[in-house]
């Protein structure tokens, strides 16, 4: 009786029904991580059963990271200053003006708490079926690996402490490898907040500690800011790295700074496309798209740029299902007129947002449970 339940036990936490790991708070080990791995070279990507074991793999992952970070932290969680900036992060997020990152304990609660993060990224990546074409084409050049021969994926992160991005890229690296030597992922973080140094530099190591790779790596790029122009000399860094990337990734950054990203027409953004090598994928996730229609209005104002654009969604069942952004460099290329159909709802989303303001709405600290 008792076999037989644990038979069952094991069979859902295979197909990601139920996570041990989660449920028991213990870091999985290395060993059992790379088994599921294995399990996964004998399915096929993009299928039910394939998800299913991604589903399950990517909480081991993730918990073992995670509890090694834990280890690692460069400064203690400061409690208080890390539920103040996660309220401040909402209000910037409704205002469009940007929090501040000074406190380093509050950094390190946004390193511990914010994990969701990499496993949206991750989730979008490894889900074929709901990728544009485009997407397929270059991802597979970045992550579908199935030869003897060395293979890098170049990423840069905007606005990407304390390394999320990078921990995103190398699960969907390991897990779609169809060969012993997964594509290396090598990434470079920039951050308008230069205290994540640290905190990048401890992710990098407690990635490779938790899954026991050593052909990926995360180092800080510098520091960005996506208010200003590429030239600007916040930028100058991430400027020189731009011909080389294959993969750009910009998380939550743009609405806690919409308001002077939107006077300045998204400068940032447009010399970045500009700039980029032919093929170039430019990811960039927030909790609204209420800013997506003007980002590609701003796009298409630039003469002669040629773009790919989509609005791919993180599989179905875990956390956020909104619509995120994915553009393309290409030669070529003309945005089709369902792009800009599904841009003008999303431009309605943002006009019902700031009826709202002009209500007076503002964000309100959450209650307490069982307070008066």
């Amino acid at each position: 009786m008792f076999l037989f339940l644990g038979i069952i036990l094991d069979t859902f936490e295979a197909w990601g029904l139920i996570s041990t790991s989660s449920t028991n708070n213990v870091a999985p080990s290395a060993r059992k991580i790379h088994d599921v791995v294995q399990m996964s070279r004998r399915k096929t990507p993009g299928s039910v059963k394939y998800l299913r074991l991604w589903r399950h793999w990517s909480v081991l992952a993730i918990d073992g990271i995670r509890g090694n970070l834990k280890q690692n932290l460069p400064h203690p969680v400061d409690e208080d200053g890390f539920q103040e900036l996660w309220f401040n992060l909402g209000v910037a997020a409704d205002i469009g003006v940007m929090p501040s990152f000074e406190d380093a304990g509050a950094r390190s609660g946004y390193a511990m708490e914010f994990f969701c993060r990499a496993r949206l990224l991750a989730d979008m990546l490894i889900d074929r079926q709901s990728l544009p074409e485009f997407m397929k084409l270059e991802l597979d050049k970045c992550f579908y690996h199935d030869d003897t021969e060395e293979k890098v994926c170049r990423m840069g992160s905007i606005g990407g402490g304390p390394g999320f991005d990078f921990v995103s890229a190398v699960l969907v690296s390991i897990f779609n490898s169809r060969c012993k030597k997964p594509t290396s992922i090598h990434a470079l973080v920039y951050d308008y907040e230069e205290g994540w140094n640290d905190l990048v530099d401890s992710m990098s190591m407690s990635t490779a500690d938790a899954l026991q790779v050593d052909n990926h790596f995360c180092r800080w790029g510098g520091r960005c800011d996506i208010t200003e122009s590429l030239s600007h000399e916040n930028n100058r860094n991430l400027e020189k790295s731009v011909p080389d990337m294959d993969l750009w990734v910009c998380q939550y950054c743009l609405a806690e700074n919409s308001s002077k990203l939107r006077d300045d027409k998204f400068v940032f953004f447009t010399d970045l496309l500009v700039a980029a090598k032919e093929g170039a994928i430019i990811i960039i996730t927030e909790t609204t798209p209420r800013i997506w229609p003007d980002l590609i209005d701003a796009l298409n104002d630039i003469p002669g740029l040629d773009f790919d654009v989509a609005f791919p969604r993180a599989m179905s069942g875990r956390g956020k299902k909104g619509p995120q952004l994915a553009l393309r460099k290409q030669v070529g290329s003309i945005v089709s007129k369902e792009i800009m159909l599904e841009s003008e709802k999303y431009r309605k989303v943002n006009m019902m947002h700031e009826r709202s303001l002009r209500k007076g709405f503002a964000r309100q600290v959450k209650k307490v449970r069982g307070a008066k």
